[in-house]
Protein backbone atom coordinates (compact mmCIF):
# COMPACT_ATOMS: atom_id res chain seq x y z
CA UNK A 1 0.00 0.00 0.00
CA UNK A 2 1.51 3.09 -1.19
CA UNK A 3 1.24 6.60 1.03
CA UNK A 4 1.70 10.08 -0.38
CA UNK A 5 2.05 13.71 0.94
CA UNK A 6 0.30 16.78 -1.08
CA UNK A 7 1.66 20.03 0.68
CA UNK A 8 2.15 23.16 -0.89
CA UNK A 9 1.95 25.19 2.56
CA UNK A 10 2.40 28.33 0.65
CA UNK A 11 -0.85 30.40 -0.72
CA UNK A 12 0.95 31.08 -3.59
CA UNK A 13 -0.20 30.05 -7.31
CA UNK A 14 2.63 28.25 -8.16
CA UNK A 15 2.96 26.29 -5.53
CA UNK A 16 -0.34 25.11 -5.43
CA UNK A 17 -0.19 24.34 -9.36
CA UNK A 18 2.96 22.21 -8.45
CA UNK A 19 0.97 20.53 -6.07
CA UNK A 20 -2.10 19.37 -8.14
CA UNK A 21 0.21 18.34 -10.86
CA UNK A 22 2.06 15.92 -9.29
CA UNK A 23 -1.61 14.44 -7.39
CA UNK A 24 -3.10 14.20 -10.55
CA UNK A 25 0.22 12.38 -11.63
CA UNK A 26 -0.48 9.64 -9.09
CA UNK A 27 -4.52 9.66 -9.52
CA UNK A 28 -3.08 8.68 -13.13
CA UNK A 29 -1.06 5.90 -12.08
CA UNK A 30 -2.39 4.29 -8.94
CA UNK A 31 -5.76 2.71 -8.45
CA UNK A 32 -7.98 3.78 -5.57
CA UNK A 33 -7.03 1.05 -3.66
CA UNK A 34 -3.63 0.97 -3.93
CA UNK A 35 -2.53 4.54 -2.36
CA UNK A 36 -3.82 6.92 0.50
CA UNK A 37 -3.48 10.35 0.62
CA UNK A 38 -2.46 13.22 3.23
CA UNK A 39 -3.36 16.23 2.03
CA UNK A 40 -3.22 20.13 3.26
CA UNK A 41 -6.76 21.19 1.21
CA UNK A 42 -9.15 18.97 0.83
CA UNK A 43 -9.44 21.64 -2.59
CA UNK A 44 -7.81 18.98 -4.40
CA UNK A 45 -10.92 16.77 -4.38
CA UNK A 46 -12.85 18.95 -5.36
CA UNK A 47 -14.06 19.22 -9.22
CA UNK A 48 -11.85 19.24 -11.61
CA UNK A 49 -13.39 20.77 -14.14
CA UNK A 50 -14.09 23.88 -12.17
CA UNK A 51 -10.57 23.74 -10.40
CA UNK A 52 -8.72 23.63 -13.41
CA UNK A 53 -9.91 26.88 -14.84
CA UNK A 54 -7.65 28.78 -12.65
CA UNK A 55 -4.20 26.61 -13.66
CA UNK A 56 -5.22 26.30 -17.38
CA UNK A 57 -1.86 26.93 -18.30
CA UNK A 58 -0.05 24.49 -16.05
CA UNK A 59 -1.98 21.70 -16.70
CA UNK A 60 -3.23 21.79 -20.27
CA UNK A 61 -3.63 19.35 -23.18
CA UNK A 62 0.56 19.76 -23.96
CA UNK A 63 1.46 19.59 -20.26
CA UNK A 64 -0.32 16.31 -19.55
CA UNK A 65 0.99 14.71 -23.37
CA UNK A 66 4.63 15.60 -21.77
CA UNK A 67 4.09 14.45 -18.57
CA UNK A 68 1.92 11.54 -19.62
CA UNK A 69 -1.26 11.58 -17.65
CA UNK A 70 -4.73 13.13 -17.55
CA UNK A 71 -7.23 14.92 -15.48
CA UNK A 72 -9.31 13.11 -13.74
CA UNK A 73 -13.02 12.90 -12.97
CA UNK A 74 -14.47 13.96 -9.84
CA UNK A 75 -16.13 11.07 -9.76
CA UNK A 76 -12.62 9.09 -10.07
CA UNK A 77 -11.22 11.66 -7.31
CA UNK A 78 -13.78 11.05 -4.80
CA UNK A 79 -12.99 7.08 -4.72
CA UNK A 80 -9.91 7.64 -3.11
CA UNK A 81 -8.89 8.03 0.51
CA UNK A 82 -7.64 10.88 2.16
CA UNK A 83 -6.94 12.44 5.46
CA UNK A 84 -7.18 15.98 5.55
CA UNK A 85 -4.98 17.92 7.74
CA UNK A 86 -4.49 21.91 9.12
CA UNK A 87 -1.14 23.04 8.00
CA UNK A 88 -1.04 26.64 9.37
CA UNK A 89 -0.47 25.45 13.04
CA UNK A 90 1.94 23.48 15.22
CA UNK A 91 -0.12 22.69 18.01
CA UNK A 92 2.34 20.73 20.29
CA UNK A 93 5.81 21.10 19.27
CA UNK A 94 7.05 20.15 22.62
CA UNK A 95 5.82 16.78 21.93
CA UNK A 96 7.44 16.42 18.16
CA UNK A 97 10.81 18.00 19.02
CA UNK A 98 10.42 15.17 22.10
CA UNK A 99 9.84 12.05 19.44
CA UNK A 100 12.21 13.60 16.97
CA UNK A 101 15.15 14.89 19.33
CA UNK A 102 17.47 13.12 17.78
CA UNK A 103 17.19 14.40 14.41
CA UNK A 104 17.94 18.02 16.11
CA UNK A 105 15.36 19.95 13.44
CA UNK A 106 15.22 23.02 13.65
CA UNK A 107 12.65 24.80 11.46
CA UNK A 108 8.70 25.35 12.34
CA UNK A 109 8.40 23.43 8.51
CA UNK A 110 9.94 20.27 9.88
CA UNK A 111 7.91 20.51 12.86
CA UNK A 112 4.87 21.00 10.82
CA UNK A 113 4.97 18.73 8.76
CA UNK A 114 5.79 15.81 11.38
CA UNK A 115 2.99 16.94 13.68
CA UNK A 116 0.93 16.58 10.38
CA UNK A 117 2.14 13.57 8.92
CA UNK A 118 1.76 11.86 12.56
CA UNK A 119 -1.91 13.07 12.87
CA UNK A 120 -2.56 11.74 9.62
CA UNK A 121 -0.84 8.63 9.84
CA UNK A 122 -2.77 8.08 13.09
CA UNK A 123 -5.85 8.33 11.37
CA UNK A 124 -5.83 5.61 8.59
CA UNK A 125 -4.36 3.30 11.26
CA UNK A 126 -7.84 3.46 13.04
CA UNK A 127 -9.25 2.55 9.34
CA UNK A 128 -6.86 -0.76 9.23
CA UNK A 129 -4.85 0.68 6.54
CA UNK A 130 -1.12 0.46 6.72
CA UNK A 131 0.69 1.37 4.00
CA UNK A 132 4.90 0.19 3.74
CA UNK A 133 6.19 3.06 0.71
CA UNK A 134 5.94 6.89 1.07
CA UNK A 135 5.93 8.74 -1.64
CA UNK A 136 6.62 12.53 -2.05
CA UNK A 137 7.93 15.14 -4.58
CA UNK A 138 11.17 15.90 -3.11
CA UNK A 139 13.89 14.72 -0.52
CA UNK A 140 13.25 15.73 2.67
CA UNK A 141 15.26 14.68 5.83
CA UNK A 142 12.21 15.08 8.02
CA UNK A 143 10.21 12.65 6.25
CA UNK A 144 12.83 10.49 6.45
CA UNK A 145 12.94 10.69 9.73
CA UNK A 146 9.08 9.74 9.31
CA UNK A 147 9.65 7.05 7.51
CA UNK A 148 12.58 5.78 9.74
CA UNK A 149 9.86 5.95 12.93
CA UNK A 150 7.00 4.08 11.39
CA UNK A 151 9.37 1.16 9.52
CA UNK A 152 8.24 2.13 6.10
CA UNK A 153 9.92 3.29 2.80
CA UNK A 154 10.25 6.53 1.73
CA UNK A 155 10.65 7.43 -2.25
CA UNK A 156 11.49 11.10 -3.05
CA UNK A 157 10.99 11.71 -6.74
CA UNK A 158 11.70 15.25 -8.44
CA UNK A 159 12.27 16.51 -12.17
CA UNK A 160 15.60 15.97 -13.23
CA UNK A 161 18.27 17.70 -15.60
CA UNK A 162 17.94 17.77 -19.80
CA UNK A 163 14.10 19.24 -19.70
CA UNK A 164 13.76 18.19 -23.48
CA UNK A 165 10.57 16.81 -24.07
CA UNK A 166 9.82 14.00 -25.16
CA UNK A 167 12.62 12.64 -22.95
CA UNK A 168 12.18 14.26 -19.53
CA UNK A 169 14.04 12.76 -16.61
CA UNK A 170 13.80 12.31 -12.84
CA UNK A 171 15.49 11.89 -9.88
CA UNK A 172 14.84 8.73 -7.94
CA UNK A 173 15.53 8.12 -4.08
CA UNK A 174 14.79 5.83 -1.91
CA UNK A 175 15.12 6.01 2.31
CA UNK A 176 12.92 5.32 5.08
CA UNK A 177 13.58 1.57 6.41
CA UNK A 178 15.84 1.19 3.37
CA UNK A 179 19.64 1.57 3.96
CA UNK A 180 19.68 5.01 2.18
CA UNK A 181 22.88 5.05 0.00
CA UNK A 182 24.29 8.91 -1.08
CA UNK A 183 25.28 9.64 -4.53
CA UNK A 184 29.29 9.02 -4.02
CA UNK A 185 28.61 5.86 -2.03
CA UNK A 186 26.69 4.52 -4.96
CA UNK A 187 29.47 5.44 -7.77
CA UNK A 188 31.50 3.40 -5.50
CA UNK A 189 29.31 0.28 -5.56
CA UNK A 190 29.35 0.83 -9.80
CA UNK A 191 32.94 1.20 -10.33
CA UNK A 192 33.34 -2.50 -8.38
CA UNK A 193 30.67 -3.57 -10.36
CA UNK A 194 32.17 -2.45 -13.41
CA UNK A 195 35.31 -4.63 -12.69
CA UNK A 196 32.59 -7.65 -13.45
CA UNK A 197 30.83 -6.87 -15.85
CA UNK A 198 30.42 -4.76 -18.92
CA UNK A 199 28.08 -1.47 -19.71
CA UNK A 200 28.56 0.74 -22.86
CA UNK A 201 30.42 3.87 -21.35
CA UNK A 202 28.98 7.16 -23.92
CA UNK A 203 31.26 9.80 -24.89
CA UNK A 204 29.74 13.67 -24.61
CA UNK A 205 28.97 13.84 -27.97
CA UNK A 206 26.92 10.67 -27.85
CA UNK A 207 24.96 11.61 -24.81
CA UNK A 208 24.28 15.05 -26.34
CA UNK A 209 23.20 13.52 -29.44
CA UNK A 210 20.86 11.26 -27.55
CA UNK A 211 18.77 13.86 -25.55
CA UNK A 212 19.42 16.81 -27.07
CA UNK A 213 19.71 15.79 -30.63
CA UNK A 214 22.58 18.19 -31.38
CA UNK A 215 26.40 17.48 -32.34
CA UNK A 216 28.55 18.57 -29.26
CA UNK A 217 31.94 19.08 -31.23
CA UNK A 218 29.92 21.78 -33.43
CA UNK A 219 27.67 23.19 -30.36
CA UNK A 220 31.37 23.59 -28.65
CA UNK A 221 32.91 25.32 -32.21
CA UNK A 222 30.05 27.19 -33.07
CA UNK A 223 29.31 28.74 -29.77
CA UNK A 224 31.16 31.85 -28.55
CA UNK A 225 29.98 32.80 -25.24
CA UNK A 226 29.02 36.48 -25.19
CA UNK A 227 28.71 36.19 -21.67
CA UNK A 228 31.84 35.62 -18.67
CA UNK A 229 29.42 34.45 -15.85
CA UNK A 230 25.81 33.09 -16.30
CA UNK A 231 23.74 32.59 -13.46
CA UNK A 232 21.50 29.88 -12.52
CA UNK A 233 19.62 30.84 -9.62
CA UNK A 234 17.82 28.79 -7.44
CA UNK A 235 13.73 29.01 -6.59
CA UNK A 236 13.51 32.43 -4.76
CA UNK A 237 11.47 30.80 -1.81
CA UNK A 238 15.45 30.16 -1.01
CA UNK A 239 16.31 33.65 0.16
CA UNK A 240 19.56 32.93 1.41
CA UNK A 241 20.86 31.08 -1.97
CA UNK A 242 19.01 33.60 -4.18
CA UNK A 243 20.45 36.32 -2.29
CA UNK A 244 24.05 34.66 -2.26
CA UNK A 245 23.91 34.43 -5.81
CA UNK A 246 22.33 38.26 -6.95
CA UNK A 247 25.75 39.09 -4.55
CA UNK A 248 28.15 36.89 -6.81
CA UNK A 249 26.31 38.72 -9.83
CA UNK A 250 26.80 42.16 -8.53
CA UNK A 251 30.02 41.64 -7.74
CA UNK A 252 31.50 40.34 -10.92
CA UNK A 253 33.53 42.54 -13.52
CA UNK A 254 32.51 41.18 -16.44
CA UNK A 255 29.16 40.79 -18.20
CA UNK A 256 26.79 38.70 -16.28
CA UNK A 257 23.26 37.17 -17.72
CA UNK A 258 21.11 35.79 -14.69
CA UNK A 259 18.17 32.82 -15.33
CA UNK A 260 15.83 32.48 -13.08
CA UNK A 261 12.91 29.25 -12.57
CA UNK A 262 10.69 29.69 -15.09
CA UNK A 263 7.89 29.91 -12.76
CA UNK A 264 9.46 31.71 -9.74
CA UNK A 265 7.47 34.91 -9.15
CA UNK A 266 10.78 37.06 -8.88
CA UNK A 267 11.09 36.86 -12.60
CA UNK A 268 9.75 40.79 -12.72
CA UNK A 269 11.51 41.23 -9.64
CA UNK A 270 14.89 41.52 -10.10
CA UNK A 271 16.93 44.86 -11.23
CA UNK A 272 20.20 45.42 -13.06
CA UNK A 273 21.16 41.76 -14.17
CA UNK A 274 20.04 41.31 -17.51
CA UNK A 275 17.70 37.91 -17.70
CA UNK A 276 17.90 34.95 -20.23
CA UNK A 277 14.84 33.99 -21.60
CA UNK A 278 15.81 30.54 -23.75
CA UNK A 279 13.55 28.05 -24.07
CA UNK A 280 16.14 24.94 -23.07
CA UNK A 281 18.53 25.44 -20.35
CA UNK A 282 21.56 24.03 -22.91
CA UNK A 283 20.78 27.33 -25.05
CA UNK A 284 21.67 29.52 -21.40
CA UNK A 285 24.78 27.36 -20.77
CA UNK A 286 25.99 27.97 -24.02
CA UNK A 287 26.16 32.07 -23.86
CA UNK A 288 28.47 31.63 -20.84
CA UNK A 289 31.75 31.32 -20.12
CA UNK A 290 31.19 30.03 -16.57
CA UNK A 291 27.89 28.83 -14.78
CA UNK A 292 27.30 29.65 -11.41
CA UNK A 293 24.52 27.83 -9.25
CA UNK A 294 23.02 27.10 -6.02
CA UNK A 295 22.20 23.32 -6.20
CA UNK A 296 20.73 23.35 -9.83
CA UNK A 297 20.47 20.43 -12.09
CA UNK A 298 22.04 23.16 -14.96
CA UNK A 299 25.09 21.76 -13.01
CA UNK A 300 25.34 18.46 -14.95
CA UNK A 301 23.91 20.05 -18.76
CA UNK A 302 27.24 22.45 -17.98
CA UNK A 303 29.68 20.01 -17.48
CA UNK A 304 28.66 17.89 -20.35
CA UNK A 305 29.71 21.49 -22.42
CA UNK A 306 33.06 21.33 -20.67
CA UNK A 307 31.51 24.84 -18.72
CA UNK A 308 33.36 26.16 -15.82
CA UNK A 309 30.94 25.58 -12.67
CA UNK A 310 30.39 26.79 -9.12
CA UNK A 311 27.60 25.23 -7.07
CA UNK A 312 27.21 26.56 -3.42
CA UNK A 313 24.76 23.86 -3.03
CA UNK A 314 23.87 20.58 -1.86
CA UNK A 315 23.60 19.22 -5.35
CA UNK A 316 24.55 14.84 -6.32
CA UNK A 317 26.47 17.26 -9.47
CA UNK A 318 28.87 19.13 -7.15
CA UNK A 319 31.19 15.88 -7.13
CA UNK A 320 32.36 16.93 -10.65
CA UNK A 321 32.16 20.95 -10.01
CA UNK A 322 35.09 23.05 -10.45
CA UNK A 323 35.16 24.09 -6.70
CA UNK A 324 35.17 20.66 -5.68
CA UNK A 325 37.21 18.05 -8.11
CA UNK A 326 41.14 18.65 -8.71
CA UNK A 327 41.80 19.48 -12.63
CA UNK A 328 44.36 17.05 -12.11
CA UNK A 329 41.82 13.99 -11.97
CA UNK A 330 41.45 11.82 -15.38
CA UNK A 331 39.28 13.49 -18.05
CA UNK A 332 38.26 8.88 -18.46
CA UNK A 333 37.48 9.46 -14.46
CA UNK A 334 35.50 12.27 -15.10
CA UNK A 335 33.13 10.80 -17.81
CA UNK A 336 32.90 7.83 -16.23
CA UNK A 337 31.20 9.84 -13.67
CA UNK A 338 29.12 11.92 -15.61
CA UNK A 339 27.92 8.31 -17.20
CA UNK A 340 26.73 6.74 -13.43
CA UNK A 341 25.11 10.59 -12.78
CA UNK A 342 23.20 10.46 -16.17
CA UNK A 343 22.21 6.76 -16.70
CA UNK A 344 22.25 5.60 -13.45
CA UNK A 345 21.36 8.27 -10.49
CA UNK A 346 19.30 9.88 -13.21
CA UNK A 347 16.45 7.95 -14.36
CA UNK A 348 13.91 8.39 -17.29
CA UNK A 349 11.28 10.67 -15.91
CA UNK A 350 8.48 7.65 -16.77
CA UNK A 351 9.85 5.50 -14.30
CA UNK A 352 9.67 7.84 -11.41
CA UNK A 353 5.57 6.77 -10.44
CA UNK A 354 5.42 3.30 -12.33
CA UNK A 355 4.41 0.81 -9.63
CA UNK A 356 6.55 -2.05 -11.00
CA UNK A 357 9.67 0.14 -11.38
CA UNK A 358 9.40 1.53 -8.00
CA UNK A 359 8.81 -2.26 -6.38
CA UNK A 360 11.82 -3.46 -8.67
CA UNK A 361 14.23 -1.12 -7.45
CA UNK A 362 12.81 -1.80 -3.47
CA UNK A 363 14.00 -5.21 -4.39
CA UNK A 364 17.72 -4.06 -4.44
CA UNK A 365 19.10 -4.23 -8.10
CA UNK A 366 22.82 -4.00 -8.76
CA UNK A 367 23.67 -0.39 -9.89
CA UNK A 368 24.70 -2.05 -12.91
CA UNK A 369 21.32 -3.68 -13.48
CA UNK A 370 19.56 0.16 -12.71
CA UNK A 371 22.20 1.07 -15.47
CA UNK A 372 21.22 -1.26 -18.08
CA UNK A 373 17.60 -0.88 -17.47
CA UNK A 374 17.44 2.98 -17.77
CA UNK A 375 20.38 2.67 -20.76
CA UNK A 376 17.91 -0.01 -22.61
CA UNK A 377 14.73 2.96 -22.17
CA UNK A 378 17.34 5.37 -23.28
CA UNK A 379 18.17 3.64 -26.65
CA UNK A 380 14.75 2.69 -27.44
CA UNK A 381 14.01 6.35 -27.15
CA UNK A 382 16.56 8.66 -27.94
CA UNK A 383 15.77 11.65 -29.99
CA UNK A 384 15.82 10.95 -34.01
CA UNK A 385 17.25 12.86 -36.10
CA UNK A 386 14.58 14.21 -38.74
Amino acid sequence: MFAALIYSRSNSKNNKLSSLWWFYKLIYEFNHNEIVFFADNEEYFSDPDKLCKDYYHGLGKEEQIIYRYCIPTYEKLSQYKRVIFNSNKISNRITIENEYKKYQFKSDLAFEVLENLNFSYSKIEKLGIKPNIFLFNSDREYIQAFCEKKNIYYISTELGPFRNWPLNTGIFNIGGIYNKKNIDTRYEQFKNELMHSYVPIYKKNEIILKFFNENYEESKNNAFPEYDLGIAFPYSVNQYAFNKLKEIAFKFKGNVIGRLHPTDPERNNINNIILDESAKSIDFIKKCKRIVTFGSNITLEALLLDKIVFDFGNNPFSGLAHNIISDTIEQSCRLLKLNFYIFSYVIPYEFCYNKEYILWRLSNPSEIEIYKKNIEYWNKNEIKKV
